[in-house]
């Protein structure tokens, strides 16, 4: 099940990413049935088929198929399926792209009935996640992790931010609006009359004229608000909740289980229900945000473990990931972890440069990802093209599984091109077996190529070492054809597991008399793989709001500028075609505008805010334009920005 012995119906070579579309929806396995003129019989036994188990099965790792880190509304090794509450839209890379509640990739789950976000995520609020929560800035309709930027008034750090919201101003910065008393400044950076100090510097504050500042040991801590000390952050019993876990491609999280052992020590040992993974602590609040100063410092943790008599340790598995700005860092510490002994280790926030170093003795090569066994005068070995590093042990970015098999060393990650990261999955190689019993062929047909004739009687089950055969002997009732084994449903599906793996069969045949060989292709795999997209005619933009999900567009609101031609476009990895609709939108009954402003009246004190609500009726709708009018006895242009408030 890998790409170099397969073809097209074409005879062109297939590539990575083909084979995986098609193993992504396996509508059927076809292993060739006739190998000559005239057949007699033919017997088939032993099918087996390689996928992956998230259990050990004994039969190796999966090591060859990609795991990717799947954004929200994905799942699948592949990043291949919609995660709950998604649905599939025919727009995008590949497959398409999994939308849910229109929450701007920042929610995974929505309400199925009033259709708004819940649980919104990267610190985005609002029906549709659209807006930043308050103490952030940016676009939330970007649909970006980092949209929502803290605001910056001066700083991001809490200690040293001095308003607790802000908004994002015309001119692409944050604009803050809640400067605390004594601040001043469009980021609260400098000090309002009667106050002293400079927000700016490290640890400067505004205090009123003649007050005392509070200076705060930076050894154990650095100045908060209201004149007392911030201290570090350090984990206890008393003052944090127990930590979550989760794995490596952020696809499993438990946040049940781990418990406090003592004050100073958290614990975990309901590992057996979990799937097969590597996973890691995720701390808590504290020690995400802006950790800008944190840089030149360390992170340190002890950590013991306890293992089954005879368990080995997983090699070339980071100890420390850091994760922001859409960025991934691995730490690998070195450090050995015998099983129940405490070992402490120390993550150093910092670059380390050093010269290369004169080379002395052998070269030291992976041969799963070197050419030869020679190295350079610097040491660095020959890597094959997806691999590096001195010793051509690591594979590139958006790269996994190092191989000596593999002639560049390492395999591209695909994720059906929604992501570039992927790492080699921890599931274990799986089987899926068929076999046979008397009076039951498992769902086995005979199927000709063009899949026009099928045949599902008349097989019989002999005896048989290691498994019985199914057999059929009647061709001579069916019309000269090239003919397939059609294999059952459990051989259908997503099989992108199999990726790697092979498909393992017996077959025999007798020929009849006077025929010739036939050449053919063994096997056949297929897909349908066929999407739809509905689009306006001259590649046009569909209108604002239309609904295109499985080949049915919907237009909730029909306007007078929604009338036209309208396209859809049907294609798969083979050819495409179209089809046309024209809208006609009939004429409706003009109505003059009516427009009506709430309050009338309202008096607020100077520097609050004031807001009047403009409702307006009409066909066609009107557009509501807001305008100022100096009090009378007065003159000029007030200043109004426009909208309907």
């Amino acid at each position: 099940m890998s790409q170099d012995h397969w073809e097209d119906e074409e005879g062109g070579p297939v590539s990575r990413e083909l084979l995986l579309l098609v193993l992504q929806e396996l509508e059927g396995i076809f292993i060739r049935a006739v190998y000559d003129g005239r057949m007699a019989s033919v017997g088939l036994s032993d099918v087996a088929m390689d996928v992956t188990s998230p259990g050990d099965t004994g039969l190796g790792p999966a090591g060859d198929v990609e795991e990717c880190r799947c954004p929200v509304g994905y799942t699948g090794l592949s990043c291949q399926r919609c995660a709950t509450r998604f649905e599939r839209v025919t727009r995008g890379p590949y497959l398409g792209t999994c939308s849910g509640c229109g929450c701007h990739g920042h929610s995974s789950t929505c309400d199925p009935v009033f259709g708004h976000c819940l649980n919104c995520q990267h610190n985005t609020e609002g029906p549709q996640c659209e807006k930043c929560k308050p103490g952030f800035f940016g676009d939330a309709t970007k649909g970006t992790a980092t949209a929502c930027h803290p605001c910056p008034c001066p700083y991001t750090e809490p200690s040293r931010r001095f308003s607790e919201s802000c908004f994002l101003d015309t001119d692409g910065q944050a604009t803050c609006d809640a400067c605390a008393p004594g601040y001043a400044g469009r980021r609260c950076e400098r000090c309002a009359p009667g106050y002293e100090g400079d927000p700016i510097q490290p640890g400067g504050k505004c205090t009123p004229i003649g007050q005392e500042l509070v200076k705060c040991d930076a050894r154990g801590g650095n100045d908060g608000d209201g004149g007392t000390c911030r201290c570090k952050v350090v984990l206890t019993a008393e003052e944090t909740p127990p930590l979550s876990l989760a794995n490596l491609a952020g696809t499993q999280t438990v946040g049940d289980g781990a418990r406090f052992s003592s004050p100073r020590e958290l614990l975990f040992d309901a590992f057996q229900p979990l799937p097969r993974d590597v996973y890691y602590w995720v701390l808590p609040a504290p020690f995400a945000g802006d950790k800008v100063t944190s840089y030149g410092g360390e992170l340190r943790y002890t950590v013991t473990h306890r293992a089954p008599a005879g368990a080995q340790p997983l090699p070339r598995q980071p100890d420390v990931l850091l994760q922001g700005n859409g960025i991934l860092l691995e730490h690998f510490s070195g450090a050995s972890f015998p099983s129940g002994v405490p070992t402490t280790v120390t993550v150093p926030f910092r670059e380390v440069r050093t010269e290369p170093g004169v080379p002395g003795g052998q070269c030291q090569c992976d041969p799963r990802g070197s050419i030869g066994e020679g190295c350079g005068a610097d040491g660095q070995c020959h890597c094959k093209s997806n691999v590096e590093g001195p010793h051509c042990a690591t594979c590139r970015p958006h790269h996994f599984h190092l191989s000596a098999s593999e002639p560049a060393g390492c395999l591209p990650c695909f994720c059906m091109g929604i992501v570039q990261h992927c790492t080699s999955t921890t599931y274990a190689r799986g089987t899926v077996r068929a076999p046979f019993a008397p009076g039951n062929p498992q769902g086995f047909a005979l199927v000709n190529r063009q899949r026009s004739t099928r045949v599902d009687t008349g097989f019989r089950v002999e005896p048989g070492a290691p498994q019985p055969r199914l057999t059929y002997d009647r061709f001579g009732e069916l019309p000269p054809d090239s003919y397939y084994w059609q294999l059952p449903p459990p051989y259908q599906g997503d099989k992108v597991g199999s990726y790697g793996g092979r498909l393992r069969y017996t077959l025999t045949y007798t020929p009849g008399g006077q025929g010739a060989p036939l050449p053919d292709a063994d096997i056949q795999i297929t897909s349908p793989a066929y999407t739809l997209v509905w689009t306006r005619q001259n590649h046009g933009t569909l209108p604002a709001g239309a609904v295109d999900f499985n080949g049915i567009l919907t237009l909730r609101r029909v306007r007078p500028e929604d009338a036209g031609v309208y396209v859809c476009t049907g294609s798969n990895m083979l050819d495409m075609d179209e089809g046309t609709a024209t809208l006609y939108v009939q004429a409706g009954t003009a109505a003059a505008p009516t427009a009506a402003v709430e309050p009338a009246q309202l008096s607020v004190a100077p520097g609050q805010p004031a807001e009047f609500r403009c409702v307006g009726t009409g066909n066609p709708p009107p557009t509501l334009e807001w305008l100022g009018r100096c009090p009378p006895g007065m003159e000029g242009t007030p200043a109004l920005g426009l909208g309907t408030r």
